[in-house]
């Protein structure tokens, strides 16, 4: 009987360890389960917030539009024909050149004349800041308007505005306001 009794207790114990076994492996899949379900949920928490987020932005995107604006800008590279060898030629089309020119590049010559100019055309963006009556102030990047000879706002509504002026250059800060006359709008 004492053989019996010590299978039976490892016959017992061995179930017992696979019982133990089965459950344990089935409760950590539960969890991993749980886990997977609670994380799928946050998800798409996060993906509502963000939908949320994207319709703030485009509330936003709307009451600012109109203060954005469109900036063609012409700038005069003096001594400019002199410099065009230095130009890529995949670049030369972005500067054009500015009268007849005479086609003299005579590189000894150390006064440049108005036949080695050349004319620079580009465009960047701005924010009008300010309105002051028919006078607005207009912030963009030093790159863009600083050295412009002609400066042409476009509004978001396609109004233009000729003959902008750069009222500040702010050398530390890339940043030059702006001014059009509204008077000068044209549709």
């Amino acid at each position: 009987m004492k053989r019996g009794r010590k299978a039976l207790a490892i016959l017992a114990l061995t179930g017992a360890s696979l019982a133990a076994w089965f459950g344990v492996n089935s409760l950590v899949r539960d969890v991993q389960f749980a886990r997977a379900a609670q994380e799928v949920e946050n998800n798409r928490t996060q993906l509502a917030n963000t939908g949320e987020l994207s319709n703030v932005y485009r509330q936003v995107a709307k009451v600012v539009e109109p203060s954005v604006v469109k900036i063609d800008v012409r700038k005069t590279i003096r001594g400019g024909r002199r410099l065009q060898s230095l130009i890529p030629p995949n670049m030369r089309g972005f500067i054009i050149p500015d009268g007849e020119g005479n086609g003299n590049n005579d590189e000894d010559d150390a006064t440049p004349s108005p036949e080695d100019d050349l004319q620079q055309i580009g465009e960047g963006s701005g924010v009008i800041m300010e309105t002051d009556g028919s006078t607005a102030y207009i912030l963009t990047n030093n790159h863009v308007a600083a050295g412009a000879t002609d400066m042409r706002v476009t509004l978001w509504d396609g109004r233009e505005i000729d003959d902008a002026k750069v009222v500040a250059e702010f050398t530390p800060v890339p940043l030059s306001p702006s001014v059009p006359q509204a008077a000068t709008a044209q549709k």
